[in-house]
């Protein structure tokens, strides 16, 4: 009889431990479903996220044609500006210097470029004049080489207010041929007024909303407009052999 019980006991203990095994499988293969189920979610989000398209800008001046002038023909060369600013990229940099590219807000190629063909087309429509600068020719006239530096051109977010901050610097050079020179002006004078160096910095406040990347794009037109009212004006003094009177520029 004891050997029966305990034969009994055995069994008992036995099917303990399978149910138990096997509610452990159970689980384990419930646990594995929630998992592969989970993953099969985070692969169908993945197959069906799509990247934001970016937005892309260009700097399109909008300038005021000069009644008259007599600046027929300028070269305006490539801009110089900071590395950390010459890239396709907006770059955003806060009141701590600290800088952030917005990969989905860009120029239309690099900010340097931008700059030079709005200047050219800027100074073009300003002046009524053509730019040469890709051709080099001048049929015998006068033209100007105009010659830009941006060491600053950032827009800046303060805790009150976002900023287009500007420093710029710019080179003119007036070139005609020695029978024009000899004809119009002597020695003296010819070296005297044959080129202007003038600079200038200001800043200028983002109207509307801030984060707004039309209006920082518009903003950073205002300040381009104007770079070429002063360049254009700058450009003229020479034409005309004087060193020009302009708010906010120094000259020599």
């Amino acid at each position: 009889m004891r050997n029966k019980i305990n034969f009994t006991r055995m069994n008992l203990n036995k099917m303990s431990i399978d149910s138990v095994a096997t509610r452990f499988t159970n689980l384990k293969l419930h646990q594995c479903g929630i998992f592969l189920l989970a993953l099969g979610v985070g692969v169908g989000f993945t197959g069906c996220y799509r990247s934001v398209a970016p937005n892309f800008y260009t700097l399109t001046p909008k300038i005021t044609p000069l009644v008259s002038s007599n600046v027929k023909l300028i070269e305006v060369v490539p801009v110089s500006l900071p590395e950390r600013l010459n890239t396709p990229l907006l770059v955003l940099q806060n009141s701590n210097g600290q800088s952030y590219m917005l990969d989905n807000q860009r120029w239309t190629s690099s900010l340097s470029n931008e700059l030079q063909s709005g200047l050219s087309a800027g100074l073009q429509q300003k002046l009524g004049a053509i730019d040469v600068y890709n051709t080099g020719l001048t049929g015998g006239k006068a033209s100007y080489t105009i010659a830009t530096e941006f060491s600053r051109f950032d827009i800046v977010e303060h805790i009150d207010k976002t900023e287009v901050e500007v420093m710029a610097a710019w080179v003119i050079k007036r070139n005609e041929s020695n029978k024009l020179n000899r004809q119009n002006t002597g020695e003296k004078e010819q070296k005297e007024y044959a080129q202007l160096n003038c600079r200038m910095s200001f800043k200028n406040k983002v109207i509307g909303q801030e984060r707004n990347f039309l209006n920082i794009v518009s903003t950073y037109q205002k300040s381009l407009n104007k770079i070429i009212d002063a360049i254009a004006t700058s450009t003229i003094a020479v034409d005309e052999r004087k060193i020009p009177k302009i708010e906010g520029v120094m000259c020599s």
